[in-house]
Formats: C-alpha cells, sequence, structure tokens
C-alpha cells in the first residue's frame, strides 16, 4: 500500500523522506480542543481554521460559531452597560445598584461625590447610607440639626 499504514483511526506515512509526516502533526480534533479550552478561558477572539467537511470540521465550524456569536453577544452587554451608566451618571439624583445580600454594587457619580470618597462600591448599603447621611448632616450649621 505504498507505505501507508493505520495509527489510531488516521492514515499516515513514516517519516524519512526528509519532508513532514502526518505523525509529526497534531491530530486534527487536538487543535480543536486546544481553541475550545482558549475559548472557555474567556478568549473569545480564539478560532479554528479547519474548513474540512468531515465530522472534526463539523465540530470545528460550531466551536467557532459558538465564539462568534459569544464575541457579539458580550459587545451588545457591554454597550448597553456603557448606555446605562452614561444615563445614570447624567442623573443629578444619587443612584446606586445593591445585589442581593445587601451590598453595594454600582454607584453614579453623584453618589460617589455625595459620600466624599469613602468606600462605596461592595460595602453594605446600610453602611454606606450611613455615610452618606454623616456627610449631609456634616453640611448643616451647629445649632439646627434636632
Amino acid at each position: 500500500m505504498d507505505g501507508d499504514f493505520l495509527s489510531a483511526g488516521f492514515p499516515c506515512r513514516p517519516s524519512g523522506g526528509g519532508g513532514r509526516s502526518d505523525l509529526d502533526r497534531p491530530p486534527p480534533w487536538s487543535t480543536s480542543l486546544d481553541i475550545a479550552g482558549r475559548i472557555a478561558e474567556g478568549d473569545l477572539r480564539a478560532r479554528v481554521d479547519d474548513a474540512s467537511q468531515d465530522e472534526i470540521g463539523r465540530v470545528a465550524g460550531a466551536i467557532d460559531a459558538t465564539a462568534r456569536h459569544l464575541e457579539r453577544t458580550f459587545a451588545a452587554v457591554r454597550l448597553s452597560q456603557y448606555q446605562l451608566e452614561t444615563l445614570l451618571n447624567s442623573m443629578q439624583d444619587a443612584v446606586i445598584a445593591v445585589s442581593a445580600d445587601g451590598l453595594v454594587q454600582w454607584a453614579n457619580q453623584r453618589w460617589t461625590f455625595s459620600c466624599r470618597g469613602a468606600r462605596v462600591l461592595q460595602a453594605p448599603v446600610v453602611e454606606t447610607i450611613g455615610t452618606l447621611i454623616f456627610w449631609q448632616l456634616s453640611k448643616v450649621p451647629r445649632g439646627r440639626a434636632k
């Protein structure tokens, strides 16, 4: 068979003719696994370069399509976040977002300005509001607060 043999299900040609043999190349699925691992770690720009139409090529294409979809989705979320923050920072009133466990997750510029540099993010909302009330009361001239 002209020196061909099967190794783990892949046709290979033994090296020795000076050229690169199939044995020297990683298996086709190896690259797809590496790229899928990079995507799982957050590298949404990782791409699989396999245009074949066999099962491995189709899986590689699906991984690539998933990464492209995730990249577009995260870009849309970042844009929405930017637009929302712009709107909330333009408000004259102090605005905060609080998690279910009572920690401040986000505060607009008016809120952080009102707290005069006190730690706001990830602080308990009760503590943050207490700081704000303290600073507001400190503006009242002595003898007026009751």
